[in-house]
This record gives C-alpha cells, sequence and structure tokens, in this order.
C-alpha cells in the first residue's frame, strides 16, 4: 500500500521551533512537517475553531499582507501577521490555544475596482452612443 508520509495539512499547529527554520525565498527540500497538528477546518477562505495548545500555524495558502490570524488572549482577542514561508505560504507564530480564526480582508483599493468596473463600461457604452456617426438621410441633401 502507498501512503504519503510527508503531507501537510492546509492549515497545521506547530510547535514555535518547529516552524522557525522554514526559510522564507523559495521552495526547497525543508524538514518534515507531517507532525502538524490539522486546525481550523471550516471555511474555504477564512476558518475558525479552538486550538487545543499554543504555538505556530502553518497555512498553506498563497502569503498575502491582507490575512490576519486572530488568537484569544484572556478574555479579549489580538490580530497576528503572517510571515512568508517556502516563498508562497505563510505562518503565525506566537499563537494563544484557545478560540483563532483566519482570514483574508480584501484592500479597500480592490473593493474600489470591483464596484468601479461595470460603471466604467456603462460609461464606455454611453460614450460610444453618444458620439457614434449619424448617417443623413433628408431628402433634400444630396451626395456627389
Amino acid at each position: 500500500m502507498w501512503a504519503n508520509t510527508a503531507w501537510v495539512p492546509s492549515r497545521a499547529l506547530f510547535t514555535d521551533d518547529q516552524l522557525a527554520s522554514l526559510p522564507n525565498d523559495g521552495p526547497r527540500a525543508v524538514a518534515e512537517l507531517s507532525e502538524g497538528i490539522g486546525v481550523l477546518p471550516n471555511g474555504e477562505v477564512g476558518a475558525a475553531g479552538v486550538l487545543s495548545e499554543s504555538g505556530s500555524v502553518y497555512v498553506a495558502q498563497q502569503f498575502d499582507d491582507g490575512w490576519t490570524f486572530t488568537t484569544a488572549v484572556g478574555d479579549s482577542s489580538r490580530n497576528l501577521a503572517p510571515t512568508e514561508v517556502l516563498g508562497w505560504a505563510m505562518r503565525f507564530d506566537d499563537v494563544n490555544d484557545g478560540p483563532a480564526a483566519v482570514g483574508w480582508t480584501e484592500p479597500p483599493l480592490l473593493r474600489l475596482l470591483i464596484v468601479a468596473t461595470p460603471l466604467l463600461w456603462l460609461l464606455a457604452l454611453w460614450l460610444l452612443i453618444r458620439n457614434r456617426p449619424v448617417r443623413c438621410c433628408h431628402p433634400h441633401i444630396h451626395r456627389r
């Protein structure tokens, strides 16, 4: 029977020192990651759940500054910024046990472009219709 012994969950909890040695400059052979504990399974972009212990969380998702990891601190919470690893993925360090969530917030400029795109298309269509050439069909005007 064949088994992938190097498989790692897309969101995995490690001790802090296990992820500290991951390079951030590109894919390469790295230390075994299969010892990670799968966490935060629900949701495609964002996920929430309860962590059984503290440590670092590896997230196999394209690195972007818009990602945040919310971790519990007593009765409050704090947001952690990602660190790029392997040239594409990310890790969040100093994660506490308890309620946690990972999610992505789109930049305000992206949201503006999403809203503006159909408006720009409507403006282009209006300009095209407004400035189209008009054929003359008056009976007293003759072309030579």
